[in-house]
């Protein structure tokens, strides 16, 4: 039975393009459906799919305060997408990767964050755009990842000149709570 309508199939499919902002009817033909399972009809459509559906991950800076000049919430995609590849070759540099930095697990809480200094970050930072920007051919993306480096540099900048400490995070998802970040009692 083909997915339209209102059989379990088309339904399913329906939701799922929803979540993926794709389009349903892109969703209902990419698969057999009958009434209790679906199959993709290649592996090509089941390739695109995998795509359509990977999770949404960032890399970003959360600040021991608010800052007057930090952007840096909605980057950090290409930079959480290439962090093995890039630790990787920073290191074969002879430059610091993020390991460096440390990350503070989500959800925050207040007294068990890895604080770092600005001064520190923009080092880092700086030494993996430059990175980058010598091999670009080493990322398929290396523009958005140098916005991404650059954008946190600049805020990291305005962390030094405001003194205000910063941790780093993993975001997954394109949603979050903000609870989440009121426990940690800084800001994004």
């Amino acid at each position: 039975m083909q997915g339209t309508g209102p059989t379990p199939g088309g339904q399913y499919a329906t939701q799922m393009a929803r979540n993926a902002t794709v389009d349903p009817e892109a969703v209902k033909d990419a698969f057999e459906w009958t009434e209790r399972s679906c199959m993709p009809k290649s592996m090509n459509m089941f390739k695109r799919l995998l795509e359509w559906f990977r999770p949404i991950v960032c890399i970003h800076p959360y600040y021991e305060r608010k800052l007057h000049e930090a952007e840096t919430f909605l980057s950090g995609y290409a930079l959480a997408k290439y962090r093995t590849e890039l630790d990787r070759l920073a290191e074969s540099e002879g430059q610091m990767s993020l390991n460096v930095l440390g990350f503070s697990k989500l959800p925050l809480t207040r007294g068990q964050l890895h604080w770092n200094e600005p001064t520190l970050g923009l080092k880092v930072f700086s030494g993996l755009s430059a990175v980058v920007k010598a091999k670009p051919d080493a990322f398929s993306d290396a523009t958005a990842l140098v916005s991404d480096l650059e954008k946190i540099c600049l805020a990291l900048r305005e962390a030094e000149r405001e003194e205000v400490r910063f941790t780093l995070v993993h975001r997954f998802g394109t949603h979050t709570n903000a609870l989440v970040w009121e426990q940690g009692g800084g800001s994004i």
